[in-house]
């Protein structure tokens, strides 16, 4: 009787799994056939055209070739020796994808990578109606991750700040114990040789694992948002007032949720009674200290997304940085060296990484 439940059982889960399998590839050929949204991805850029190169080529294997409904609009800022190729670069895929909406815009002064989102929001290569997701050149994605971008970004209602995977240095495990290491510029040296950007597949996903990188979670950079609800002028769009990289993203994030915050106290007025949401408007709050009616909430959605990749690039922390954006450039400069275990093992089988340790710490108070 026991044995007869039991094949009843794993008859039962068959038939589950047979339901859900089906009902699975008819949503996936429903997503297939249903009208979507194009995506614009939006680059800032200042030179970088190796790296560019390969952007490019993930961009055209992906976008191109598989979605179909992904545009690129890049805002570059003039360089007299890189810009050029560039250009180049733009051209040439724009003359073998002639269909496809893929713009630049060319910037002068110093670089600000507010600037350049702002410029490229408020052109006329994006329309309202399409979704924004401002990217990195360092970045790689699979058509999984435009597929994400579609389904998580919701208009009026939702916008999408993925949790990309950031790899390490591949040089470190190699590196790390090279002579020079522990001076005082904590500058690595460079290998003899670099290695070669060889072409890959941009189709198989990234190798994820804890000794490859690290889910960057306190990076927000990359955004999905439709263009109508980041013109708002309630959400006041990037600071323009900030040179270089970096703080740009958590001044819009904090946009996002001062907006939000608004509308929680409208609520809580609701709920107090110092408020009658039926009133004339005329009327107005009745406090002075409730804000004005805000319009639809932007819930901020925020997932691991292991399609997208931030490939390895030596980090130079600029001193003449705003403070805050060189303890910002530095954080990440010393989360990219290596995992934790990596980092233990070398420390504890190295007697000059532990004096260097000791002396550090000593100089610092540590005793």
């Amino acid at each position: 009787r026991i044995s007869h439940r039991v094949k009843s059982l794993f008859n039962g889960l068959e038939r589950l799994t047979d339901t859900l399998a089906s009902s699975g590839q008819q949503r996936s050929a429903a997503v297939a056939g249903r009208h979507r949204d194009r995506i614009v991805l939006v680059i800032p850029l200042s030179g970088r055209s190796e790296t560019f190169m390969r952007f490019l080529r993930n961009y055209e294997e992906v976008a191109l070739r598989q979605d179909g409904a992904t545009d690129l609009l890049v805002s570059m800022y003039v360089e007299p020796v890189e810009t050029p190729m560039i250009v180049a670069l733009l051209d040439n895929l724009r003359a073998r994808y002639p269909t496809a909406r893929i713009n630049y815009l060319q910037l002068y002064g110093n670089f600000s990578r507010g600037v350049a989102l702002d410029r490229a929001i408020k052109s006329p290569h994006c329309d309202l109606n399409d979704i924004l997701f401002l990217i990195d050149v360092d970045m790689v994605f699979t058509v999984e991750s435009l597929d994400r971008i579609r389904f998580n970004v919701i208009r009026h209602r939702q916008i999408y700040l993925p949790i990309v995977f950031s790899e390490y240095d591949p040089r470190a495990p190699s590196t790390i114990l090279a002579p020079g290491w522990t001076s005082a510029t904590t500058e690595r040296p460079k290998p003899a040789i670099e290695p070669a950007d060889r072409p890959r597949n941009f189709s198989v996903p990234y190798r994820i694992t804890n000794e490859n990188g690290y889910f960057r979670q306190f990076g927000y950079g990359l955004v999905g948002i439709y263009k109508a609800d980041l013109m708002r002028p309630d959400l006041k769009g990037f600071s323009t007032d900030i040179n270089g990289w970096g703080l740009e993203d958590v001044k819009f994030l904090e946009n996002v949720i001062a907006l939000n915050q608004r509308g929680n106290q409208r609520l809580q007025a609701i709920a107090d009674g110092r408020w009658d949401p039926f009133e004339p408007a005329a009327n107005g709050p009745a406090s002075s200290s409730v804000p004005p009616p805000p319009s639809e909430e932007l819930a901020i959605f925020r997932a691991p997304d292991p399609s997208l990749v931030h490939i390895f690039h030596p980090i130079h922390c600029d001193t003449s940085l705003d403070e805050a954006q060189y303890k910002m450039c530095l954080g990440t400069k010393a989360n990219t060296i290596g995992s934790y275990d990596m980092l233990h093992d070398r420390f504890i089988h190295s007697q000059p990484l532990l004096m260097f340790a000791r002396r550090q710490s000593q100089s610092r108070g540590g005793g």
